[in-house]
Formats: structure tokens, sequence, C-alpha cells
């Protein structure tokens, strides 16, 4: 991935049609390879946000939740703890804030990490 991640950076003013290409790809791999994609997703996310800001991470939000949950709602434990692991290691390195993650209804429902976001537990959770 590391060099994939590293042509994507280099096309970072086409930052919002690699990612619209990478939602689409995600769709229509299966799981294992979701898996591989979000792996992807962190690698370039992390690159980008180190060399050029964070465009990419921009660019990610706006899909990742959905992205996210769909793999959650597949997957069985092992995998469940994979995407807690790469939710966490986003707040860890500051490719999102840990506030913004904690707070984000879509990433809470995702983790399952306590939910002390404005909507409520019940509700939150049940987005899944």
């Amino acid at each position: 991935w590391a060099a994939l991640s590293c042509y994507c950076i280099f096309l970072l003013k086409h930052a919002k049609e690699i990612v619209r290409l990478w939602d689409k790809q995600f769709a229509a791999v299966n799981l294992p390879r979701k898996l591989s994609l979000l792996y992807l997703c962190n690698d370039i996310m992390q690159k980008a946000r180190k060399k050029v800001g964070t465009n990419y991470a921009n660019e990610f939000f706006k899909i990742l939740p959905g992205a996210l949950r769909h793999v959650r709602k597949h997957s069985d434990a092992a995998g469940a703890a994979k995407l807690d692991r790469l939710v966490g290691v986003w707040g860890e390195r500051g490719v999102y804030s840990a506030s913004a993650i904690q707070t984000s209804p879509a990433f809470c429902s995702i983790t399952h990490l306590g939910c002390p976001c404005s909507v409520g537990a019940a509700r939150c959770c049940a987005i899944l």
C-alpha cells in the first residue's frame, strides 16, 4: 500500500475524485478486501496529514461512517476489533481528534466505546 498511498498524496489536487473512486471500489469488493481498503485509507490519511494537511481526512470523513458501519455489521468479533483499533489509531495519531470521534454519532455507533454524543446512547447505537 505504501506506493499507492504515496501516489495518491502526490495527486492531492484530485483528492475528492480519488476518495470517490475508493468508495466505488469499496462497494464492489468482498468483506476481506473492504478491510484492506480501510487500511489503505488509513495509510493515505496518516501520510497526507504529515506531508500536505487534512484534505484526504476531510474527504474520507464524509464516507467513512457508512463504510465502517457496513464492515462492522458484516464482520465477526475479530473484524470488529480491527475496526475499533483502526478508529482508535485515528484518534491517537491525530487523523481525527478524539473529541470528533467520541462526539460523532456515526463513529461512536461503530466503536461502541461509550456514547457521549449528543443524541444519546440508545439512539446513536441504533444507527447500526
